[in-house]
């Protein structure tokens, strides 16, 4: 029986022949072979006992100092989940295609194979699971996939051509994942009780657990109702609060600047790309607000199982040598049609072109003049910079009108920013944008100005 396997820690999923098995946290008790010591139920008393459970044994694989303990976590995980899916099978023989995160070294790539052969499951082969996510879905062009597990946040430029789906770059950043999120929610519903009903609910493991428990439970609600109601009984009776969205997601922005941030970091200034986003990362607060920032964006949601699904209809052939891991992808058909969402900006901020430059407290014209100018030493009108800001050059960037809309257009061979994206060749601009040039960086807002106003961002 060949099975395919999500190597995702946040949603470690299983799929059997194009059809999802079982996807859970991957969160492990001490003890495999008691109830509710793995998954979702492990979570439920690893805050009481944070010694008892292990959540990051998947990205310590990569770690040569904590490998060999992250090792034994990951074979025993394996050996439990491959057990449950011999008992619902007649076919004892198990075969597994991985699907691995795309920034996963390859020492925890090597770690992963041993594991699994030290637990008789053979794997055939291993595939990049940004690149599969794309060619499952079927989306064409350029693809910023995102990917949230409970201790990192990665973000992969995919690129379809000719039907193979390729990855060309990662950035990934620790101690931004899920539980980051978990943890920012949980400060937020403590201190709202302290505030409320003056109960602390971390003043001990049990109360803390439950709060916790209560807090994850009723996350979905928001989506509907647009608050989260959490009670809990205490000693004095039941303590209740409610807590709207807003909230959360100005919480999650410990989350959220650093998927802005990456995304920002990975295209170029304006150019239309795809995201791809898991249904349940995309539901979480804050995750849309972030994804809203962003201007000529098609973002595009999949099931969560959808990689699973996909790496268990590859086949490879078993090898005793090395076993291979594709970067590059294709596949016959997609296997799903993902969602379309799209992104609702500020329509004023982003429809009013910008009439000044606003620096150091002056602002300064565009309107009237076809090419304004910035750099040391401009050959038009415009705004000189001193000679000793260094990354500048002579003549660093241009803001032209053509055909009635405002374009920036860089010259240098620094760079210009637009919103923190890279400006590549030229880009339109709309009054709130910020520019930025130099080293370590100049910045300048254009503003819309009309007549009797002072500086507004429109």
């Amino acid at each position: 029986m060949r099975i395919g396997l999500h190597a995702l820690d946040a949603a470690l999923a299983i799929a059997r022949e194009g059809e999802l098995c079982s996807m859970r946290a991957s969160i492990v008790g001490t003890n495999l072979q008691q109830a509710g010591n793995l998954g979702v139920e492990a979570a439920r008393y690893f805050r009481r006992l944070p010694h008892a459970a292990s959540t990051q044994h998947w990205r310590n694989l990569g770690n040569d100092a904590l490998a060999d303990s992250a090792l034994q976590w990951v074979s025993a995980e394996l050996r439990s989940r491959s057990a449950e899916l011999r008992a619902s099978s007649l076919d004892d023989t198990l075969i597994m295609e991985v699907a691995v995160p795309s920034g996963m070294p390859s020492s925890a790539v090597t770690r992963l194979l041993m594991a699994a052969q030290a637990e008789s499951l053979p794997i055939a082969g291993f595939h990049d699971a940004s690149a599969l996510a794309v060619a499952a879905a079927g989306v064409r062009g350029t693809t910023l996939v995102i990917e949230l597990g409970l201790h990192h946040l990665s973000v992969s430029r995919v690129a379809m051509l000719a039907d193979e789906a390729r990855v060309l770059e990662v950035d990934t950043r620790e101690g931004c994942g899920l539980l980051a999120l978990h943890e920012a929610w949980l400060q937020l519903a403590s201190e709202t009780m302290v505030l409320q009903r003056r109960f602390d609910p971390l003043h001990e493991g049990d109360s803390e657990q439950r709060l916790y428990d209560a807090l994850i439970e009723t996350l979905p609600t928001l989506v509907d109702h647009g608050v989260a109601t959490l009670r809990l009984e205490t000693a004095a009776g039941p303590c209740e609060v409610s807590i709207a969205k807003e909230q959360f997601v100005q919480r999650a922005a410990v989350v959220t600047r650093e998927l802005s941030a990456i995304l920002r970091g990975l295209r170029s200034a304006g150019q239309p790309i795809n995201v791809l986003v898991r249904d349940d990362d995309f539901l979480l607060p804050g995750i849309a607000v972030a994804l809203d920032e962003l201007r000529h964006c098609s973002v595009r949601v999949i099931s969560g199982g959808l990689v699973a699904r996909a790496v268990s209809l590859q086949s490879n052939e078993l090898s005793r040598g090395p076993v291979a891991l594709r970067r590059q992808i294709s596949m016959t058909a997609p296997l799903e049609q993902p969602t379309d969402y799209q992104p609702q900006p500020d329509l004023a901020r982003h429809a009013i072109p910008p009439s000044h430059v606003f620096h150091a407290g002056t602002a300064l014209p565009i309107a009237g003049s076809r090419s304004f100018e910035i750099g040391r030493s401009p050959d038009n009108a415009g705004l000189v910079i001193s000679p000793a800001a260094r990354g500048v050059s002579r003549r660093h960037c241009t803001l032209r009108s053509i055909d009635g809309e405002l374009y920036v257009i860089d010259h240098s061979r620094y760079g210009t920013w637009l919103n923190d994206e890279r400006v590549a060749g030229c880009a339109q601009v709309f009054a709130g944008d910020r520019l930025r040039i130099g080293d370590p960086g100049l910045e300048f807002e254009l503003i819309s100005v009309g007549v009797g106003d002072g500086p507004s961002s429109g």
